[in-house]
């Protein structure tokens, strides 16, 4: 488990580089464009393709590392009403169905990549091959499956806490809503 733990903390560490830094140049890349054609009254040819692909890499990657901190899309009211044991059970339960589907759409998602990849389609302006950034959407559900599939052991060796991600608990998120109120 500890191995299993250390290896997500290094992926922690990828997907905070990758979203970070695919934040900052989209920003940089979108202020540049829009001065360059205010100012010059030119666009840079490359800036909406470099927009789109980032937009591609930082929403699937950024599935999982919501998926690590519990900052995705709760319906928590059954939950919350529920006792101890059934919240144990529906995390079983979510974790397991979750972890699954997104290793399907990984599966779905690489076969597409492998489909573009053959292909041979290119970016019109800077002549990019599509599969490469189109790659980060089967690691992006195959880093939310390890993510949910954590969540699922951690849950199975941890009778007392509930994991609601890798990286947080169910008592933390007690906290954060009284924080916000």
């Amino acid at each position: 488990m500890r191995a299993l733990l250390k290896l997500n903390k290094g992926l922690r560490y990828i997907e905070e580089f990758i979203l970070g830094y695919g934040v900052l140049v989209m920003a940089a890349m979108l202020i540049g464009n829009s001065l360059s054609r205010t100012v010059f009254g030119n666009s840079w040819r490359f800036a909406e393709e470099v927009g789109q692909m980032l937009m591609v890499i930082v929403c699937f990657v950024g599935i999982s590392y919501a998926a690590r901190i519990a900052r995705h899309i709760v319906m928590s009211a059954i939950f919350d009403l529920s006792p101890h044991g059934v919240k144990k059970l529906f995390l079983y339960v979510s974790s397991l169905i979750t972890g699954f589907v997104m290793l399907y759409l990984a599966y779905l998602s690489a076969e597409y990549v492998l489909t573009v990849y053959q292909s041979a389609r290119i970016t019109p302006a800077l002549r990019i091959p599509m599969w490469t950034f189109y790659s980060f959407v089967p690691l992006g559900f195959f880093f939310t499956a390890v993510q949910y599939l954590l969540i699922l052991l951690l849950n199975i060796t941890d009778q007392k806490e509930l994991y609601l991600g890798s990286e947080k608990k169910a008592s933390d998120r007690d906290e954060d809503v009284v924080a916000t109120l």
